[in-house]
């Protein structure tokens, strides 16, 4: 890559030339995406929150205002374009990180973790409110949202005003 746009209102791109010629990477953490720009002068970061509508499209950047909603705009040296988009609560982006949710460990990546962090917790104040709630705080339950709440809960048919302290062992497990 070797530019970098920002995009705050419609599709006008205002430049905001992070480096000069990059490489790209990313790691998801939840809900966020942690995008690593590096080049000779070192690593940076930007923590991208994806919101209910966020999306990457890959096109030639000749057709990149194809695409409503444009956030950020990562152009390649051989005339592609990476549009980071969404409408409606879409993606947000801040350079490195975000710091108003507190995480606990991804259910997907860090199983084990994730498991201890909730069965050391139990008596927690946090897991006497509905499954419903409980299962929507993120220093738990890392990435889950309203969707996958109502996924869960539905294929278990676990009623979501149970709470999560009155789930026996069998019940727990079936929810991990």
């Amino acid at each position: 890559f070797n530019k970098s746009f920002h995009v705050l209102k419609g599709n006008n791109p205002e430049q905001f030339q992070l480096l000069d010629e990059f490489k790209v990477d990313a790691e998801s953490f939840g809900k966020e995406l942690i995008i690593r720009f590096y080049n000779a002068s070192g690593i940076h970061k930007i923590s991208v929150f994806m919101g209910m509508s966020g999306n990457w499209l890959f096109t030639p950047t000749d057709n990149w205002s194809d695409r409503k909603f444009t956030r950020m705009r990562l152009d390649t040296i051989d005339g592609y374009s990476l549009l980071l988009y969404g409408t409606y609560m879409g993606p947000k982006y801040k350079l490195g990180g975000f710091t108003g949710v507190k995480r606990g460990p991804d259910p997907l990546k860090e199983n084990v973790k994730f498991k201890s962090g909730v069965l050391n917790n139990l008596g927690c104040k946090a897991f006497d409110k509905p499954l419903g709630e409980s299962l929507l705080n993120q220093q738990y339950f890392n990435g889950i949202g309203a969707y996958l709440l109502a996924e869960i809960l539905g294929r278990l048919d676990y009623n979501p005003h149970w709470s999560l302290n009155h789930l026996n062992n069998k019940q727990l497990e079936e929810l991990f």
